[in-house]
């Protein structure tokens, strides 16, 4: 089935107190009108919201044809073989929308909100001739005397591409080809059906108590139902959703049922109660004024400096303003009044000329600086200056022109005066920025700034000054701070009448600077380790220190099987030769630095100390190579035997001290001979010898047995 949808656009309503209390539009209905028109929501049909037209009244009731088809498909076709007068109560028709589409589209709660009415029409009697039949019904299709002709509008057929009226004034439909049903004949008192029809389209019809209908109907608000179908009736037990038109959207409304209140759910949805007897919306009225762009245009009318203008000048604007609008007498509905107002206002103020006071006195200043300061009058204009495309602040970055080139655009192109005074009241801002533009210029004219480079410059090396290469620099930044105290010039710029204080303070922080600047102040490497480390290697007679060919020429000691000068030289002996070159090379390169490339700590500190670490390192390397006497050599072996004596008795020590404590364990019980020969070691075929000599391990000790406590006391766990 198509539904169609009438589609409204919700107004957010903004729930405001009025100040102004104006007279409210309230429903009050007990039932709807004896010749309604509208809409009602009622019941679903596939999924949807069914929406019926209120098409007739009659004494205790209304009569609802649905506004979409219903009944669509084949299934549904008069079930006869007839051609003219079928019998619509024994229709499969009827059968369809009395035994499924009735309970499908209504609960049982809203079947029971339906009327009962009767629909005549005429049968085929059997014979081919007519008779009259009624039929009485909750849902039904009616005679076309019971529905006004306004509502017998066509629809599409399924399986067809043809529109039909299924309730027809004309009954001319008589070529099968067309595959159309004619329901109701041209008398309303006829029911026909072709033969070849393979579809029918029906908009049921039903009837509402009048009693259960009420009319949604107030000025400044809109219905809907809760799926947003526009509507203008309810019915009881039904719910429906209130919209305020944009005039009204200030109300505070109350829904009524009888005497009771009634609150819209989360969806905005008011459901009148199954027993209400009235239902009644209060509160819907009509906006306040708005009165913001009549305050505004009329704020900014007397804002306006009459006397810069002339009377004829002013004379539209004054009319207006000697009339303003009596603003308690007027509610929304005058707004189109209020706006005009505005509109004639504004339009008034907008033709009046822009205010020149400021510019002209801006103009004839910066014409006479431009006059004197071409001749090098009063004004230096040689400076460079950059400024914006439209004069109205200096930049940083641009192609510099000097102050009076930028002088002499703004007076003959940028804003000329003839441009200028032709501007209207709307157009200010275009005059003050032509106003801003000269003053801009005229505050950029007078002393330049004095030079404070080479005070910057020194302030910033002294401040920078690192103590980590510098004697000294704690006293030369507290002197730079002295001299920044008296006059900061960055923080307090000055301008040329007072270069001569800013070059002495320049000069003094040079005189500081200076040493700095010239490597007096730097701190020196330390080369007194360098010069101890070379004067220990200078005192060394290299003469005195063996030569691997003597080392290898002692060969080996016969009693010990060792190279000979191993034991006085080690093994290091052996590479004698190159040792000696090494420090050599150390030597070298420790006397021959250069000292004043060098001379600088943060610079070449490292390097001397490691020429310092080298030189050390290859005097221990040879330390141990220095020949010695053969007395020296005699010593030393003795001290060598002695050692091994003082060590043979130690060990001698340890092992009685062992036995004298395995004795004492032998004698006290708590270790046997076996297990002293199983602790040094002797071979299990010898222990067995000791067993069978009698000398056997002890045996384990058994456990001494717990007595049992008396009885009363407590056995201590241990």
């Amino acid at each position: 089935m198509n539904t169609t949808h009438n589609r409204f656009t919700r107004v957010l309503c903004t729930i405001l107190s009025l100040a102004l209390l104006l007279t409210t539009i309230p429903l009050t209905i007990a039932n709807a009108e004896d010749d309604p028109t509208g809409v009602v929501s009622f019941g679903t049909y596939s999924e949807k919201t069914v929406l019926w037209d209120v098409v007739k009244s009659t004494d205790d009731a209304y009569l609802l044809i649905a506004k979409n088809a219903l009944v669509k498909g084949t299934a549904t076709k008069f079930n006869t073989t007839v051609t003219a007068f079928p019998d619509y109560a024994a229709s499969a028709l009827a059968t369809y929308i009395t035994g499924t589409l009735l309970p499908a589209t209504f609960t049982a709660e809203q079947q029971a909100r339906l009327a009962t009415f009767t629909t005549n029409y005429v049968m085929n009697d059997g014979t081919g001739a007519a008779a009259n039949k009624t039929y009485e019904g909750k849902m039904s299709i009616p005679s076309a005397a019971d529905i006004p002709d306004a509502f017998l509008t066509k629809v599409t057929m399924i399986g067809t591409t043809a529109n039909t009226n299924y309730w027809t004034a004309d009954g001319s439909y008589t070529n099968a080809s067309d595959k159309k049903v004619a329901c109701i004949s041209t008398a309303g008192t006829k029911m026909t059906q072709l033969q070849s029809a393979t579809a029918v389209a029906v908009r049921p019809v039903i009837s509402i108590a009048k009693a259960d209908l009420f009319a949604l109907d107030v000025e400044g608000a809109s219905f809907t139902d809760a799926a947003g179908n526009a509507i203008n009736y309810v019915v009881r037990g039904e719910g429906f959703k209130l919209t305020l038109d944009e005039a009204y959207n200030q109300s505070t409304v109350t829904v009524k049922a009888g005497e009771t209140a009634l609150t819209a759910n989360d969806n905005g949805v008011y459901t009148v109660p199954a027993d209400a007897a009235s239902l009644a919306i209060e509160g819907v009225q009509v906006n306040p004024a708005d009165f913001t762009a009549y305050d505004e245009a009329l704020a900014a009318a007397k804002a306006v400096n009459a006397s810069v203008y002339d009377d004829e000048t002013f004379a539209p604007v004054k009319a207006l303003l000697d009339n303003e609008l009596d603003k308690d007498a007027l509610t929304g509905a005058d707004q189109a009044t209020i706006d005009k107002y505005v509109a004639d206002l504004n339009a008034a103020v907008a033709n009046l000329p822009a205010d020149f006071t400021a510019f002209d006195e801006a103009l004839a200043t910066l014409t006479d600086i431009k006059a004197k300061g071409d001749v090098g009058d009063t004004y230096d204009l040689t400076p460079n200056y950059i400024f914006d495309a439209d004069y109205t602040q200096e930049l940083t970055e641009g192609v510099p022109k000097s102050l009076s080139v930028h002088i002499a655009t703004v007076l003959n192109r940028t804003y000329k005066e003839a441009t200028v005074h032709a501007y209207k009241i709307g157009q200010q801002a275009e005059v003050d920025k032509a106003t801003a533009a000269y003053n801009l210029l005229i505050s950029k004219v007078g002393y330049l700034s004095a030079n404070i480079t080479e005070w910057k410059s020194a302030k910033e090396f002294i401040e920078g000054l690192d103590a980590g290469k510098f004697t000294d620099v704690d006293e030369a930044k507290a002197a730079c701070a002295a001299i920044v105290a008296e006059h900061d010039y960055e923080a307090d710029p000055v301008d040329v009448r007072s270069q001569a204080e800013v070059d002495a303070a320049a000069a003094r922080l040079k005189e500081i600077a200076e040493p700095f600047q010239n490597g007096e102040k730097y701190i020196p490497t330390d080369f007194s380790a360098l010069d101890a480390a070379i004067a220990a290697a200078e005192a060394i007679e290299l003469k005195d220190y063996i030569t691997t060919e003597e080392y290898e020429a002692d060969g080996i000691d016969e009693k010990t099987g060792k190279p000979v000068n191993e034991f006085y030289y080690g093994e290091n002996g052996a590479i004698a030769d190159e040792i000696t070159a090494d420090f050599k090379a150390a030597l070298d390169a420790a006397k021959t630095v250069d000292r004043e490339a060098n001379k600088i700590k943060y610079q070449s500190q490292d390097t001397i100390d490691d020429l310092t670490e080298a030189l050390e390192q290859n005097m221990e390397r040879l330390a141990p190579l220095k020949r010695l006497s053969k007395s020296e050599k005699i010593n030393m072996k003795i001290r060598a035997f002695f050692q091994k004596i003082a060590n043979f008795f130690k060990m001698i020590s340890e092992i009685t001290k062992t036995l004298w404590g395995l004795l004492g364990m032998l004698f006290r019980g708590e270790i046997d001979l076996y297990s002293v020969f199983e602790m040094i070691g002797l071979d299990q075929k010898y222990l067995d010898i000791l067993i069978k000599l009698g000398i056997k391990p002890m045996e384990p000790e058994e456990p001494e047995e717990s007595e049992t406590p008396a009885p009363g006391s407590q056995a201590v766990l241990a």
